[in-house]
């Protein structure tokens, strides 16, 4: 069994009576609702471009393996579409690795790069529904954490393997 939450953090809702700052999760995904969701994983990247959540890689305990796939979580709609590249050409499959919007999240790319025992760069064109590879080797091997952000809007998707 798998969870595939997502939850939105807005750091900008404000108590009126009080006009204090507070935190306020919303759920945007019970993980369960009818449709597709990413499997259970680790490790993955995500970023904001025009509003949708992309979500790639990571790793899956129960294929015991980077997962290569890239999933788009549509904040509208609420609901999860696996993206395959028109030519089938895409980055290998990683975990811990860095992602970002160079255009911002108004613009039409994201960059992945790094991750662990990788030291590429790919872009993938949201249009054109394409990855590229940017660059071959980096200087060193890159791995982090990667996380989705809205102006000041923090988005979480949660993937956990049960152990039960």
């Amino acid at each position: 069994m798998y969870l595939a939450d997502v939850w939105e953090l807005d750091l900008r809702r404000v108590n009126s009576s009080t006009t204090e700052r507070r935190m306020v999760w919303t759920m945007l995904h019970d993980g369960v609702s009818p449709g597709m969701v990413p499997s259970g994983r680790s490790g993955s990247a995500a970023v904001v471009v025009r509003g949708d959540v992309y979500v790639f890689g990571g790793y899956s305990s129960a294929l015991r393996g980077d997962l290569d796939d890239l999933w788009v979580f549509n904040r509208t709609s609420g609901s999860w579409s696996e993206l395959s590249p028109v030519d089938g050409y895409k980055p290998p499959g990683r975990s811990g690795a860095s992602v970002s919007a160079p255009e911002g999240e108004a613009g039409g790319a994201l960059v992945v790069y790094g991750g662990n025992g990788r030291n590429d760069v790919w872009e993938y064109d949201v249009d054109a529904n394409r990855w590229t590879m940017i660059k071959e080797n980096t200087a060193s091997s890159m791995s982090g954490v990667g996380s989705a952000r809205m102006g000041a809007t923090v988005i979480l998707a949660i993937f956990v393997a049960s152990l039960a």
